[in-house]
C-alpha cells in the first residue's frame, strides 16, 4: 500500500473514495463540509433526516455523489466533538479501513487529518493513518488452511494536511529516513553497537 501526503483543502482529489469525518451533534467535519458544498448539500440532508447520526464508528457509503470529485464518500462518525481526542481519532481511522476493504475503491482520500485533534500534530496525525490501514491490510494467510484470500484492492491512500509544511514530514518509521549504512559502517555497528 501506498500513502501519499496532499495539500488538498478543497477536497478535489479525484480517487475512487473520499473519506470524510461528521461529529454527533450535527456538526461536520473539514473535508464533510467541503464535500457537503460540492454535493449542494446532501451530507448535511442526510444528517438532518437522521441517515446518519455521527455516533463514532459509525460509517455510511454514498456511491457516484453528484457534483463531488470522489466516485464514492465515505462518512465516519466521529462522535462528540468535545470530546474527539487520540483515541476517538484513531477507533475513526479503524472504521475507514474496514468499510474501505468492503469496497472496490483503489485510491482513497483521507480527510479526517484535516480535523483538529488534542494533543496531535498533522504530522502525527498522517503516520496514524499510515499505520492504521497499513495494520488493517497486513494478512498472515500463510499460516491458515483455509484458501489464501484475494489481495486488498486499495493501493493508495492520500492524506490531506493543510499546508505545504507539512508535506514534508516523514509518515513511515524513523528508520526508513536514515542513510544506508555502509560496509565499514556495518563491522563497526557489529563490534561497538548502535551509535
Amino acid at each position: 500500500m501506498e500513502f501519499k501526503a496532499i495539500v488538498d483543502v478543497k477536497a478535489r482529489e479525484a480517487a475512487d473514495c473520499a473519506v470524510v469525518g461528521i461529529y454527533e451533534q450535527g456538526d461536520m467535519g473539514a473535508g464533510a463540509r467541503l464535500v457537503d458544498a460540492q454535493t449542494g448539500g446532501m451530507i448535511a440532508n442526510l444528517h438532518n433526516s437522521g441517515d446518519f447520526a455521527g455516533k463514532l464508528g459509525d460509517s455510511l457509503l454514498l456511491s457516484l455523489p453528484a457534483g463531488a470529485a470522489a466516485a464514492r464518500v465515505l462518512l465516519i462518525g466521529l462522535g462528540a466533538k468535545s470530546a474527539f481526542a487520540r483515541k476517538q481519532f484513531r477507533k475513526a481511522l479503524q472504521s475507514a479501513a474496514a468499510s474501505l476493504s468492503k469496497t472496490g475503491a483503489v485510491h482513497a482520500a483521507v480527510y479526517l487529518t484535516l480535523e483538529d485533534v488534542a494533543d496531535l500534530d498533522v504530522p502525527y496525525r498522517a503516520r496514524m493513518v499510515a499505520e492504521v490501514f497499513s495494520v488493517h491490510a497486513y494478512k498472515v494467510p500463510d499460516l491458515k488452511t483455509s484458501p489464501k484470500p484475494k489481495p486488498p484492492k486499495l493501493a493508495m491512500i492520500s492524506i490531506a494536511v493543510e499546508n505545504a509544511r507539512a508535506v514534508k514530514v516523514r509518515i513511515c518509521r524513523p528508520m526508513c529516513a536514515r542513510p544506508p549504512i555502509s560496509e565499514s559502517g556495518l563491522s563497526s555497528w557489529r563490534s561497538n553497537g548502535p551509535a
